[in-house]
């Protein structure tokens, strides 16, 4: 079933039921047809375009979590970093979250990413955690330096965890290279 706080479309087909209704029964037993009853419907629609555009589910706020992290990358903007990646991050190659960012700028650095494309992007939301499987592709512009000669267009996968904090926000807590083209890949294979 549809999530009425997600999506507007449920409440905008009920208050387009509410219509048809409304005008096959607004005719009082004498006089001029009511008016009044046409607000039934528009309050219906009303109240499905407030709830999607004022109420932010878990799903809304994960997303625009990994946006900003996809505009990141794109950007080299590490001005929000903080705000994107949870203080206790960690993974396999990366014990803090300051060794991921030593990381990040010096990759980014040499990497002129021109266009990142999500191709698949799986959720499993849990209460307090979740987890994305997201399958991005990314263009780079060919330059100097370690990748020179590698402009093209690479699949990759990244497994992505998130942690719930006190205040509402997701930050990630974990990043996994899964694959790049298709070839088993992680993070020991990044310059």
């Amino acid at each position: 079933m549809w999530n009425v706080v997600e999506e507007p479309w449920l409440l905008l087909f009920v208050a387009l039921i509410t219509l048809g209704v409304v005008m096959l029964f607004r005719e009082g037993p004498s006089g001029p047809p009511r008016r009044w009853p046409l607000l039934i419907p528009l309050a219906i629609a009303l109240l499905a375009f407030g709830l999607d555009r004022f109420i932010q589910t878990d799903r809304e706020r994960l997303e625009a979590t990994l946006n900003r992290a996809l505009r990141f990358a794109k950007t080299h903007d590490f001005s929000d970093f903080n705000d994107i990646f949870a203080p206790d991050y960690s993974d396999a190659f990366h014990a803090t979250r300051t060794d991921l960012r030593r990381r990040c700028e010096s990759s980014l650095a040499i990497a002129d990413i021109e266009r990142i494309s999500k191709r698949r992007l799986q959720w499993t939301i849990e209460t307090s955690t979740a987890q994305c499987d997201l399958s991005v592709l990314v263009r780079l512009r060919g330059r100097q330096g370690s990748y020179a000669g590698s402009q093209g267009l690479y699949f990759v996968e990244v497994r992505m965890r998130f942690d719930k904090q006190p205040d509402g926000r997701w930050l990630i807590r974990t990043v996994e290279l899964v694959s790049l083209n298709n070839q088993q890949f992680d993070w020991g294979g990044v310059p």
